[in-house]
């Protein structure tokens, strides 16, 4: 494993800056923690952005045969998807455990302030809490308007539009999260305390 980071180090260093990194968020055993350890790494070896997908069903794939999933406690929703930067609206299956559809927005977000501050993840121990705030909001948003129509969109609401998350929160003010906040922040939320003592460490 060092010999790749040594090697990814020296791509960006001696040959291409633009390095880009593909991952799932929520495989089986990726807890939040392990996906916080996981962006360190990343972001230690130089890496300024990622491309993040969500964890959903392929036909292919072996969460795919009968049972797989119902065995280990899984489901699966149809979710409409907004495209960042275009807008547009796909359909897929996304995977998720039980109660977990806050988390997967929360991680996604941990991916959103990764891009946004190129790799920079020294000060994300004070903004973590609210990163998880916003994802409860927008999970409270979700639900609210897939009782009232019936589909399930993954993305944000603003002014009567569907964004994702990331153009969403660029288009009302991305840097306003950045700074200290008076919003009443949500902190019950798994292995937070390991989160923020880890995240210290590169402060």
């Amino acid at each position: 494993m060092e010999s790749y980071k040594e090697l990814i180090k020296d791509i960006i260093k001696n040959h291409d800056s633009n390095v880009q990194v593909e991952i799932i968020s929520d495989l089986p055993l990726m807890t939040p923690l392990r996906y916080v350890e996981q962006m360190i790494e990343i972001s230690k070896v130089g890496v300024k952005s990622i491309t993040y997908y969500p964890w959903t069903l392929l036909s292919n794939s072996p969460a795919a045969k009968d049972g797989w999933l119902s065995d280990r406690g899984y489901t699966t929703k149809k979710v409409y998807q907004i495209v960042p930067l275009d807008g547009n609206i796909i359909s897929e299956k996304f995977i998720f455990g039980k109660d977990d559809i806050t988390m997967k927005i929360f991680l996604t977000l941990i991916h959103n302030y990764y891009n946004y501050n190129l790799g920079d993840l020294s000060l994300l121990y004070k903004r973590i809490d609210i990163l998880y705030t916003l994802a409860v909001r927008f999970t409270k948003q979700i639900k609210k308007h897939e009782k009232e129509t019936g589909k399930f969109i993954w993305g944000t609401k603003i002014n009567g539009e569907w964004y994702s998350f990331m153009d969403g929160l660029t288009k009302i003010g991305f840097p306003l999260f950045l700074l200290p906040t008076k919003m009443n922040l949500e902190t019950n939320y798994n292995q937070r305390e390991e989160i923020i003592n880890l995240l210290k460490t590169l402060a």
